[in-house]
């Protein structure tokens, strides 16, 4: 319980101009105790996630901490294996420098603690680390169509085939799905192509979609762990203790309860075991959010989160 606070703060708190280290989303915090005042388990209530930060920040202030973490703390081999640059050289760090980094050896053993092993947390850097490089896409306008555009050769290339490689999908897949958007009507499929504000739009919105989900990926993980440790379902006494701090429950243990808190937890690793999605999947899920995005819909940015980086 108390390691899933400095968890949640390094992937969802950031400098700003009056805080250090503040925090940009909604917590509530529930702790289950025993009928002596054991505590045996607990959950994370989080919501209204600021995830417009993570594709842009006012003048002085800074990205999530996570970012300027991976940036800082990783070893040579791994930083290789991410193919980061210097934080200076992405878009989505306007401001921040990773000159007093957010160390990341807390956050790598929070993750432990909460379950999240070295392949699991492995995959979560990876997925950050694409976020990153997906901020370096840019556009440049077609001469061949009006309202088109096509990412930008150069640095934009090789921003996108980075963040291709990091998030298992193609280019190419990518690339289309940033530029155009498809509309159905009357049993036709036409495709649009954006322009290369509308683009940047549709890019930014991936990268917000695409954080919410790791962020709450790693609620989910901590909740989890803090399960009721006797494996029973806890109901709400009448007292409460505080809208944001903890909320005390009472142990009422029986046959029907056990039955339930077991059917629960087999659905849940059911789920577990159904959310491992391969290239194909997240490619498409992609070009999923590109299409709601280009569309002008945050549906997609708000949708329930329940995603295990691919393998």
């Amino acid at each position: 319980l108390l390691q899933a606070n400095p968890l949640l703060e390094a992937l969802g708190n950031a400098r700003t101009l009056r805080n250090d280290n503040s925090s940009r989303f909604g917590k509530f915090v529930q702790a289950h105790f025993s009928r002596h005042g054991a505590i045996v388990g607990g959950a994370v209530r989080t919501y209204l996630l600021e995830k417009s930060r993570g594709v842009a920040q006012g003048a002085g202030e800074r990205n999530y901490h996570i970012f300027y973490a991976l940036l800082g703390g990783v070893g040579k081999a791994e930083r290789e294996r991410l193919q980061l640059l210097p934080s200076a050289k992405y878009g989505c760090l306007q401001h921040g420098t990773t000159a007093d980094p957010t160390p990341l050896a807390p956050t790598l053993q929070a993750l432990a603690c909460v379950g999240v092993g070295p392949a699991h947390a492995a995959q979560l850097l990876r997925l950050l680390a694409a976020l990153l490089h997906l901020s370096n896409i840019t556009f440049t306008p077609r001469a061949d169509v009006a309202e088109g555009s096509h990412v930008a050769d150069g640095s934009g290339t090789a921003a996108l085939g980075r963040a291709c490689h990091l998030l298992r999908c193609a280019p190419a897949a990518m690339a289309a799905a940033l530029t155009s958007r498809a509309l159905e009507a009357a049993g036709e499929k036409i495709t649009v192509g954006l322009t290369p504000a509308a683009a940047a739009q549709a890019r930014d919105a991936i990268s917000r979609a695409i954080y919410s989900r790791v962020f709450n990926h790693v609620v989910r993980c901590v909740n989890r762990s803090l399960g009721d440790s006797h494996g029973r379902r806890l109901r709400d006494s009448p007292s409460r203790m505080g809208r944001g701090d903890m909320t005390a429950r009472t142990m009422e243990a029986d046959e029907e309860e056990a039955a339930a808190a077991a059917a629960e937890a087999a659905e849940a690793e059911a789920e577990a075991e159904g959310v491992a999605a391969g290239a194909d999947a997240e490619a498409e899920a992609l070009a999923r959010l590109a299409a709601e995005a280009s569309a002008g819909s945050d549906y997609w940015s708000d949708a329930p989160v329940d995603m295990m980086p691919s393998p």
